[in-house]
């Protein structure tokens, strides 16, 4: 049977001691052979009180067989950042069966990390193919007058052929005294 695109995944949230609940909204985006779709979830209980599971099923169409999928928080309420400990995948159509182990923050707050990113990746792996490459980008942006800016803070998203990098927060350096600069 070939995949038609829905999947279900068991995302387990939070850490044992109950930090890593968020009020943020996800945004998950599927990766495939044939190309991608984004779906919108929005917050429950299961997310915010952690530890805890949430069970969600999704569509992503007819992008072929699943390479990549992208978990992106989007900074909604007082918690807006988010531990995910790892995710059970199921294709609905083929039956097929995955873990991921995560482990790591979608920190859009930057608290969490010194390279805060409000979105995690996992690859697909299968026997016989090769799963798209998760990339990291490191660098800097440099600024003149910072006046315009409300508190300091700058969001940038890189955009590339294939995909883009998700919404990220741009982390001002106040020491540097040629000019203003963000790190990526």
């Amino acid at each position: 049977m070939v995949s038609q695109g829905r999947w279900e995944f068991i995302l387990h949230n939070g850490m044992e001691d109950g930090n890593g609940g968020t009020t943020s909204n996800l945004q998950i985006v599927g990766y495939g052979t044939a190309g991608s779709s984004m779906m919108h979830i929005n917050n429950d209980k299961t997310m915010y009180n952690v530890p805890d599971t949430t069970l969600i099923q999704v569509d992503f169409g007819a992008i072929g067989d699943l390479l990549k999928v992208r978990f992106e928080v989007d900074g909604a309420g007082e918690k807006p950042d988010f531990y995910l400990e790892w995710v059970e995948l199921r294709d609905l159509d083929t039956e097929e069966r995955i873990a991921v182990r995560v482990g790591k923050w979608m920190d859009f707050t930057s608290r969490h990390s010194k390279k805060p990113q409000a979105f995690r990746e996992i690859s697909v792996f299968r026997s016989g193919d090769q799963p798209l490459e998760i990339q990291n980008y490191e660098g800097k942006v440099y600024g003149g007058d910072m006046r315009l800016l409300k508190d300091n803070t700058l969001q940038a998203q890189l955009i590339g052929d294939f995909s883009d990098s998700g919404v990220f927060p741009l982390i001002y350096n106040a020491n540097k005294k040629v000019s203003k600069q963000f790190t990526l």
